[in-house]
């Protein structure tokens, strides 16, 4: 179900022609050096990873959102018109995770 969810992201990326994309982390996931591991790996695959957004130019995003759904993290991905492309159940155990596998999990379910 996970990487159906990822595929489908990918091509939404691809299909939108969005540049940006914006993580909102509700769940208190993210920190400085996940940040930099997301910066490194969206830049791959052509996305700037950043956490501010340009209001005049928001179909140029997409809006990631890690939130805490009882104990499971819960990522949802969105456009700017705030249409749901997917969402999915990271699991309980994220928060043991080291940074590097904390990011690549992000990357690949975004």
């Amino acid at each position: 179900m996970k990487s159906l969810i990822t595929a489908i992201a990918i091509l939404f990326c691809l299909s939108v022609q969005a540049q940006n994309i914006v993580i909102e982390d509700q769940a208190n996931v993210l920190n400085k050096r996940i940040d930099s591991l997301l910066t490194a790996k969206f830049a791959s695959k052509d996305l700037n990873y950043t956490s501010s957004v340009d209001y005049k130019q928001k179909c140029d995003y997409l809006f990631a959102k890690l939130a805490l759904e009882q104990g499971n993290t819960l990522a949802t991905l969105k456009d700017c018109k705030d249409k749901p492309f997917g969402s999915t159940q990271m699991g309980t155990s994220l928060a043991l995770a080291s940074d590097e596998d904390k990011a690549t999990l992000i990357f690949y379910t975004f």
